[in-house]
């Protein structure tokens, strides 16, 4: 299995445990189906490379570090109190779940195809001699006739003890099994033929590994598109191929994320893994004979390591520090609100607005502005030369006019100018906490209440900041300033 996992970690254990969690549901799900042909597991050994998420699973007590996981994540815990579960420890040089997480490095990923041995089978001719299989052109060209029993509920009643013959293949594996006195092999040779023939891939030159060590895959906004039906196609055919290939997982999961708007970087993500696998054609599964039912599994977690993206937020971490900023997001909103051919500006709001409830003006549509308003206020989050401008504006959503909306377009205009702004955070900075207020005396036309301001610095670092309208009248300046220290 290789999974994006549906919530954002905030630690490498917090991800490594929500993997143990998933690991141990499916497990789970294994041993209840196989309790039904009379196996019976209990300590069933899970191997997992932190330490952090082992402790955590084996501690009953819910920690308050821990609080925020969700809780469907914490099923392990019942199972390995139960002693359902045995958790053990394995370095990363071990952890056979690794190819399912990240991209490799070459020797990195051949060790690992090694270490399974269900998967490193090869058609050499003694591996061919010893468990009598056809030789390599019959498993691409299988001509054998395969007969099953009829399957129980679909008994022809005429014929209750005829047997089928099996005319097409289940899933593309009609070449496998291969059964032989030592167990039995499984592949899909032919149907990975059938689809470098069909892609134009059979001629090309193979690689050792179907993804580059340390992908660098992402939207790829500002890169060429391509054709999303073919890109679609080709994941599809490779997805179906996993079925007997898991050393290919991991590489398709990654490429299948961007089939909506599929670019030239990710089409050549794709080709590398139809290069692999003209190079690995007669990889299969392995089902030895003489061999114990033990139940065991491994799980990883790749933990999203240097952040650069996070809810709409740009993140660009250097020695001397660190970048937020929101261009790309403002860049959309723009673009979504037809404000990004327009002319900028240098200030959100006019030096004194006269925005009251204007009744006699013209109302404009509520849902629109509105629109606009959340998604300038989202914006503030790391823009806070926009907060006064944007809280100003957003008092007036129940009945927007003409003159609330060109104050709105004036912010639109100013962001256009400053798409770049962001905050700054340097690495060798104090921590000590700073903090500058002020209000506004009076300055709401409709209510006569005063506006409160601040901003926190933690050493040079800004780290907080507010605009808000007081929830009374003042009758002096002083009086203001006064319940906003309160």
């Amino acid at each position: 299995m290789s999974k994006k996992q549906d919530c954002t970690a905030m630690s490498s254990a917090e991800a490594e445990y929500v993997a143990l969690s998933a690991s141990c549901a499916q497990v789970m799900w294994m041993r209840t189906q196989l309790q039904d042909y009379g196996f019976n597991y209990n300590k069933i050994p899970l191997y997992c490379d932190s330490q952090s998420a082992i402790a955590i699973s084996c501690n009953p007590v819910q920690h308050s570090r821990t609080k925020h996981i969700h809780t469907r994540y914490h099923f392990i815990k019942e199972q390995v109190e139960n002693g359902i579960i045995e958790l053990y420890f394995v370095i990363t040089e071990y952890q056979l779940a690794d190819m399912f997480t990240k991209a490799l490095s070459e020797d990195r990923f051949q060790y690992l195809v090694r270490r399974i041995e269900d998967l490193r089978f090869e058609l050499d001719n003694h591996v061919k001699d010893s468990l009598y299989l056809p030789d390599h052109s019959d498993i691409l060209d299988p001509t054998e006739e395969v007969y099953v029993s009829q399957p129980e509920g679909f008994i022809n009643q005429e014929n209750p003890n005829h047997v089928f013959r099996l005319k097409k293949a289940l899933y593309g594996l009609k070449q496998a099994p291969h059964a032989c006195p030592r167990g039995i092999f499984i592949n899909q040779s032919k149907y990975a033929l059938e689809m470098l023939k069909k892609y134009g891939f059979e001629k090309c030159d193979a690689v050792d590994i179907p993804i580059v060590g340390q992908s660098k895959l992402d939207e790829d906004l500002n890169r060429t598109l391509v054709d999303p039906t073919r890109y679609q196609g080709m994941v599809g055919s490779l997805m179906y191929l996993t079925a007997s290939r898991p050393d290919l997982v991991f590489a398709v999961c990654m490429c299948a994320r961007y089939q909506e708007k599929p670019t030239e970087k990710h089409l050549t993500a794709v080709k590398r893994i139809f290069w692999y696998l003209k190079g690995t054609i007669n990889m299969g599964l392995w089902y030895p004979r003489d061999i114990g039912f033990n139940l065991t599994a491994f799980t990883d977690a790749d933990h999203a390591g240097e952040m650069k993206f996070f809810l709409g937020l740009q993140i660009h971490q250097s020695p001397k520090g660190i970048f937020i900023n929101q261009a790309k997001y403002a860049l959309e909103i723009l673009k979504k609100h037809n404000m990004d051919n327009n002319h900028s500006i240098g200030t959100p709001l006019a030096t004194k607005p006269k925005l009251d409830v204007d009744l006699s003006g013209e109302p404009v549509d509520q849902s629109d502005y509105r629109s606009k308003i959340r998604s300038l206020m989202y914006l503030t989050s790391s823009r806070p030369d926009l907060v006064q401008a944007v809280c100003y504006c957003a008092r007036y959503q129940a009945r927007p006019t003409q003159k609330h909306l060109k104050e709105v377009k004036r912010i639109f205009k100013y962001l256009k100018g400053t798409i770049n702004m962001r905050l700054w955070y340097p690495k060798d900075s104090g921590f000590e906490l700073t903090s500058f207020l002020d209000a506004d005396h009076a300055r709401c036309i409709d209510t006569g209440k005063s506006t409160s301001g601040g901003i926190r610095f933690l050493g040079d670092k800004l780290v907080s900041w507010m605009s808000k309208k007081q929830n009374c009248s003042s009758n002096v300046d002083e009086d203001t300033t006064k319940r906003l220290w309160l």
